[in-house]
């Protein structure tokens, strides 16, 4: 499955259907073997020499769970914002009640 990122490029994800329980754990361990490696190839670190970051993440995939928390948190965002207006609006009216 292919999805467009922000920037407008495309990221590979699997399908969920796809990966089991034991793939999961194999992408787990993938990053840790990644970030392992990532931290044994930069040792000793040589002086002025810079640390080797760990590979990006194996792509997971986008299951409902992870739309609803996303859903939820634009949800959060939106009731904050109206908030933040509504404070706007009430401290403009007092600060006209107070210069009138």
């Amino acid at each position: 499955m292919l999805q467009a990122t922000a920037d407008g490029a495309t990221q590979w994800y699997p399908r969920g259907e796809d990966v089991s329980l034991t793939d999961e754990l194999l992408m787990v361990l993938i990053d840790r073997l990644g970030a392992l490696y990532a931290v044994e190839s930069s040792q000793p670190l040589q002086p002025g020499g810079k640390r080797q970051r760990p590979p990006p993440a194996f792509p997971r995939p986008v299951r409902e769970l992870d739309r609803a928390r996303g859903r939820a948190e634009q949800q959060y965002l939106e009731e904050l914002d109206d908030d933040v207006q509504a404070a706007q609006q009430r401290w403009a009216t007092q600060r006209e009640e107070v210069s009138a």
